[in-house]
């Protein structure tokens, strides 16, 4: 697997118009991805907050660099303190509202449709996959998507199967245990394989 060293642009690039030899080579990287690789990226992504891209509170962008080439192939939003706090507060509105009330039931059919959304895209997904972390693709291809998908589906079911339990202490003394949701929560996605780790707390 290659190691993401963020290697830096070339300083021998021909310049055009005002852009500096960073910009020609985003330029360079953007065409890359379109002609080679056929992805349809568009130039940036904001944050995904509330259920829609959202632009960074500050406005700030950054070059994703692939490790395939050491060139920029895509702009994300630079999340800060304020981005967290918004996405935060998004999570806990939506599961006081919906989440905490929505049934086993939809919840499950939920990760199914996300499970057959993915399977769909397979191919793309292992594309970028390779593209942002230059592992093979046949990793990303044949392990990092089929492994997301599966646990998509593991979790369906596994949410269905959950129960409590009753257990007799004593004479006097009934011990309850009830499965309930308990709120928002906060994961780091390690870079190694994103969408694998992605999947696992979704339920």
């Amino acid at each position: 697997m290659a190691r993401r060293t963020g290697a830096s642009v070339p300083t021998n690039l021909a310049m055009k118009g005002n852009g500096s030899p960073r910009a020609e080579a985003s330029r360079r990287g953007m065409a890359s991805v379109d002609a080679g690789l056929d992805l349809g990226l568009p130039g940036k992504f904001g944050h995904f907050i509330g259920g829609e891209f959202v632009e960074p509170r500050d406005g700030q962008y950054f070059d994703n660099l692939s490790p395939l080439d050491g060139l920029p192939f895509i702009q994300a939003a630079q999340g800060t303190k304020a981005d967290v706090d918004r996405a935060v507060e998004a999570a806990k509105k939506a599961f006081a509202s919906t989440w905490s009330k929505t049934s086993v039931t939809a919840r499950s059919n939920m990760l199914l449709k996300m499970a057959d959304i993915v399977e769909k895209n397979a191919d793309r997904l292992a594309k970028i996959e390779t593209l942002d972390n230059g592992k093979a693709i046949r990793e990303s291809s044949a392990t990092d998507l089929p492994l997301a998908i599966d646990h998509l589906r593991y979790f369906a079911g596994a949410i269905r199967a959950e129960e409590g339990s009753a257990s007799e202490i004593d004479a006097d003394t009934l011990s309850l245990c009830i499965q309930e949701p308990l709120g928002v929560v906060g994961q780091i996605i390690p870079w190694c394989a994103p969408r694998g780790e992605r999947a696992g707390p979704c339920p």
